[in-house]
């Protein structure tokens, strides 16, 4: 009779191990242990090119190429977030629910790889999604470290039946943007100084410049040498504050597209806690259109 109670309270203690929140940035050690777990609710998310997901991935990944999760809106400003009915087939048909315990794993690469898997953490969240993290390192983590499981061919996910339901709390349209200008919300750049300054522009289109009031926090400044691993908590917030960006309260990050400044966000977000963090969707893209919004140019150049 002890010992039936004893395995009993062992399962209750082994599923919630299990099922415990995930924090938002894993490292190789906790993706083992987890899968070894076998935690049903863990899905993890490849977002390599389809080829090099077939070479190699993760024991038990699903693929899913970054450019799934962006579209051109109907204004012609591209890499949007996608409508509700679109995300819901897209999550939907990686397997997920509202329930997984989700790990995305950046493609081999730099920053600007990481920068496609927090758009990926962003995009989750703002799905309805709570338990997401990001693997530091991604698959460059395999170049050193081979205590992972790889395996490669394809992964075909079983389908589940997600219904989106988008969250507006780390969401910025260009509405709220023109609201922060005039309420002095804090407004941060996460693209190269030449964007900021307005030495060249992202777009053929584009006014060159930034938005009024914002300062500059390159993306990859918050990388480990323009990598996949994230600097220090510490010192991103050493970052934050040499380049005088705010790092809690109201903070909106932008970039050309909302690929880069998702990493910037992402940092603010999880590894600084600030809840009230935000991603202008539309970014340079959207407010730079001609005659649109005011763009502020710091440098202006005599041979143009």
């Amino acid at each position: 009779m002890q010992l039936r109670r004893f395995y009993f309270l062992l399962m209750i203690l082994l599923s919630s191990r299990a099922m415990a929140a995930i924090p938002a940035l894993v490292d190789a050690v906790w993706l083992k242990s987890a899968l070894e777990s076998h935690n049903p609710a863990l899905v993890i998310l490849d977002t390599q090119p389809a080829d090099a997901f077939k070479r190699a991935h993760i024991r038990g990944a699903v693929n899913t190429p970054y450019a799934q999760w962006r579209i051109r809106n109907a204004n012609g400003i591209p890499g949007m977030l996608p409508p509700a009915t679109q995300l819901s087939q897209l999550i939907g048909g990686l397997g997920i629910t509202k329930n997984s315990q989700i790990v995305v794993v950046p493609a081999f690469g730099g920053a600007g790889q990481l920068a496609s898997a927090a758009r990926i953490f962003w995009t989750l969240k703002t799905a309805g999604i709570d338990e997401v993290a990001i693997l530091n390192g991604g698959m460059n983590l395999f170049r050193n470290d081979r205590s992972l499981p790889l395996a490669n061919g394809t992964q075909i996910p079983k389908k589940s039946s997600f219904q989106a339901q988008l969250r507006t709390d780390w969401l910025a349209l260009e509405s709220d943007v023109q609201t922060a200008i005039k309420q002095q919300t804090a407004l941060v750049d996460a693209r190269s100084p030449g964007e900021y300054l307005g030495i060249y522009r992202g777009g053929p289109k584009d006014r060159p410049g930034t938005i009024p009031g914002a300062v500059n926090l390159p993306f990859d400044w918050l990388t480990r040498d323009g990598s996949t691993w994230f600097r220090s908590p510490k010192a991103s917030r050493e970052l934050f504050r040499q380049r005088g960006a705010a790092d809690q309260g109201k903070v909106i990050f932008f970039c050309h597209t909302g690929h880069r400044a998702a990493l910037a966000w992402f940092v603010d977000y999880a590894l600084l806690g600030n809840s009230q963090a935000r991603l202008y969707d539309g970014s340079m893209a959207e407010w730079s259109q001609p005659g649109k919004t005011p763009v502020e140019r710091k440098l202006s150049l005599t041979d143009e």
